[in-house]
């Protein structure tokens, strides 16, 4: 059985397709623009959304285009460590389901940065708000550069680093395509559009996922067992990822990547308004249990489908290489030649491969990944920018910015930001050495772990005050800057002067064709988040006196013994 030949690229059916998921979409923006409302409707869906729901979207949200496309891209250039973090799972659900969500709703706060200030000062609130924005932007960002790589792809052409065609089918056309749109929608109807269309928009990711996986099993004949050892005989490491190393300059290993996975799901589940957000738009501490499990059983059922798609794209391009653009083949081999860019891998598969609209159904997925994301993301900046920041620094402006008009202009604000910083992504982001999760870290995943380690340091240590936490942050932030852009600061010594360059390159060795290593990417969260905590532990230690003050009763032990809050 042999799949037919790849044809020119996206069919009329394909682009009616996509045509009536953005007409849905934006259908049901306005549909929830009708409720009106304030501040409260708009941000937090008057705190009454359904849990199944509120469920769908943390996984619509956090699933993103950038793991729509870098999981598949991963195991197409890397293979299977990244998947095999997944035995996090147990232990990051034991923590999130006893410990932060009860927690936050017991505070039942508009925006999770309000704690910090209950819990140390508002300096610590206005860090923790500022840290969380320049994540998010960042985050936004990247999500549409990605979206917009993969469509500009589909759209303008196949080459490898190539750039897209001109226009709105080249990449900066595409960019501001995606990014305007999802702003206009987003701030039509707030919280509760983002919400309903992400449930949506879930859906359509399943389909996107089940589509490829079952169009390879169908026209090749073959399926994962098959799949599973094309891939080793390609290259071994590709199913055989080593279990642990010491060696901090091993990009992947089983275990650095299950923690790297688990310090990523209790710091964004512990700090990061996008997810606390959603908790706090439902009706009570039951409901919010419900929507996390929804979102992790649904997060796991999607991280399968995406690994199965990456396997059965690198095995149907290795049986089938012709069907890549002429003078490239999907990995590197001992004889040399192009090896196309293992993330445009799906983009070309879904463009040339499929038809009969199907085409235009993952492509509709790939929008609904990105859009899940970026309306939440402008959504919640947008949240923390008003209630967080400007209501604080611009008390003046308080009966202005409790009406829905003035969160809804200043969503557009954001979304206009976000697509320029997306544009700024695409000038920096080609690299061929790294791929999409090699660029998480660099846009926005190095403010995580020390925004968390705010947010532990209060709940865990009692003797905790502002100046302490504050400097464990900046400690924090410090080792993550340089975690995460250890070969830019190194190039930067080696222009001031060579000796300096060569000694900071030096010190983690160098590759066997001569290039300077650099740190592991598992360790850019859990690395400045235990940095966070500890040195805020130590200079607590150190700095404060033993005696009780006003901040201690919102640490989190003292919080679970509180009296219930059901308003």
């Amino acid at each position: 059985m042999q799949p037919g030949p790849p044809h020119d690229g996206l069919t009329r059916y394909d682009v009616a397709a996509v045509a009536l998921y953005l007409v849905a979409t934006l259908a049901i923006a306005l549909a929830c623009t009708r409720r009106g409302g304030g501040k409260e409707e708009f941000f937090l869906g008057s705190r009454r959304m359904p849990w199944f729901a509120v469920g769908l979207s943390i996984m619509a949200t956090l699933m993103s285009t950038i793991s729509y496309l870098a999981v598949p891209g991963e195991m197409i250039q890397h293979g299977v460590g990244f998947f095999l973090g997944y035995i996090h799972i147990p232990f990051s659900m034991a923590v999130v389901f006893f410990c932060w969500v009860p927690f936050f709703m017991r505070l039942r706060m508009g925006s999770a940065y309000e704690y910090l200030e209950q819990r140390f000062s508002y300096t610590v609130r206005l860090l923790g708000s500022v840290l969380f924005v320049l994540l998010r932007l960042g985050w936004v960002a990247v999500v549409i550069y990605t979206s917009s790589l993969a469509l500009s792809t589909m759209l303008g052409g196949h080459g490898g680093g190539e750039a897209a065609s001109s226009g709105l089918t080249g990449l900066s056309g595409c960019i501001l395509l995606m990014g305007l749109f999802t702003t206009f929608y987003t701030s039509l109807g707030g919280i509760r559009a983002v919400i309903w269309t992400d449930v949506m928009q879930s859906a359509v990711m399943f389909a996107g996922m089940a589509i490829t996986v079952g169009y390879v099993l169908v026209s090749t004949g073959t399926g994962p067992i098959d799949w599973w050892q094309r891939a080793a005989q390609t290259r071994a490491a590709h199913t055989s990822p080593p279990l642990f190393s010491f060696d901090m300059t091993v990009r992947v290993t089983v275990i650095t990547v299950a923690v790297q996975q688990f310090f990523w799901t209790i710091c964004t589940h512990g700090s990061d308004q996008v997810v606390v957000q959603r908790y706090f738009a439902t009706r009570s501490l039951a409901a919010a249990r419900r929507s996390y499990l929804i979102s992790a059983a649904a997060d796991v059922s999607v991280g399968i489908l995406l690994a199965l798609a990456g396997l059965a794209l690198l095995a149907f391009y290795l049986d089938y290489p012709a069907y890549l653009p002429e003078g490239y083949q999907v990995v590197g081999t001992a004889q040399g030649g192009a090896v196309y860019p293992a993330d445009k891998v799906f983009p070309y598969f879904i463009s040339h491969q499929l038809g009969w609209g199907l085409g235009g159904v993952i492509l509709s997925a790939l929008f609904a990944a990105a859009m899940s994301s970026v309306s939440s993301g402008v959504n919640s900046v947008a949240a923390v920018t008003t209630n967080d920041i400007l209501s604080r620094l611009l008390p003046q402006w308080g009966e202005r910015m409790a009406g829905g008009w003035f969160a809804r202009g200043l969503s557009l604000g954001v979304g206009v930001l976000v697509t320029l910083l997306a544009l700024g992504v695409a000038e920096i982001a080609d690299d061929p050495r790294r791929n999409i999760i090699d660029l998480m870290n660099k846009g926005f995943n190095l403010f995580l772990g020390p925004l968390a380690g705010l947010f532990f340091a209060g709940m865990f240590l009692p003797r905790c005050r502002t100046r302490s936490v504050v400097l464990g942050t900046l400690c924090g932030m410090a080792v993550s800057v340089v975690w995460s852009y250890w070969a830019e600061i190194g190039m930067l010594l080696a222009r001031a002067s060579s000796a300096r360059g060569a000694w900071w390159f030096g010190l983690l060795g160098h590759e066997p064709d001569g290039r300077p290593k650099i740190p592991t990417i598992t360790m850019a969260i859990s690395l400045p988040c235990v940095t966070s905590f500890l040195v805020s532990a130590l200079a607590g230690w150190l700095w404060e006196p033993r005696q009780p003050h006003p901040g201690t009763q919102w640490t989190w032990l003292a919080v679970m013994r509180s009296p219930k809050r059901e308003d």
